[in-house]
């Protein structure tokens, strides 16, 4: 009886170290993930408007409620940073299966300390989560400050 016993607790703890083993490397899979969204994100240019061109007015810049990939743009051929508003992919990672990435763009301002603005500005707020894998108990969210 005592022999099963051990047994049993050392299956137990074998079992929850697994758990953890795995919830670790999801978790370090989610944040290069974000990581690596963030940047690709970064290297696009700051707004449709400003293609090609300067623009030294926030006003001319795409309006807050029209953030978002345009007519007719679809991953991955977004062409400016609020293109990703909304966007919402399956990115498989092998062994540990899929994350979903939700990502969200916003204007902020230096006062609002990356809290979204209703104002176009020259600072767009870019924000990751990553979720939905069963081995991870919590999501992963990343966010960064884009400025023109």
């Amino acid at each position: 009886m005592l022999l099963s016993q051990i047994s049993l607790n050392v299956n137990k703890s074998t079992l929850d170290m697994y758990d953890v083993s795995y919830d670790n490397e999801a978790l370090l899979t989610a944040t290069n993930i974000a990581e690596s969204i963030l940047q690709e994100v970064a290297a696009k240019p700051f707004d449709e408007n400003v293609i090609g061109k300067s623009v030294s007015n926030p006003d001319t810049l795409t309006s807050p409620l029209l953030l978002g990939p345009e007519y007719g743009e679809e991953y991955p051929s977004f062409d400016d940073v609020d293109d990703y508003n909304g966007h919402v992919r399956t990115i498989s990672s092998g062994r540990l299966g899929n994350f979903t990435v939700t990502v969200s763009v916003c204007y902020t301002t230096r006062a609002l300390l990356g809290n979204c603005s209703s104002s176009r500005t020259f600072l767009k707020k870019v924000a990751v989560e990553v979720s939905g894998n069963p081995k991870m108990k919590n999501s992963v969210s990343a966010s960064s400050i884009v400025a023109y």
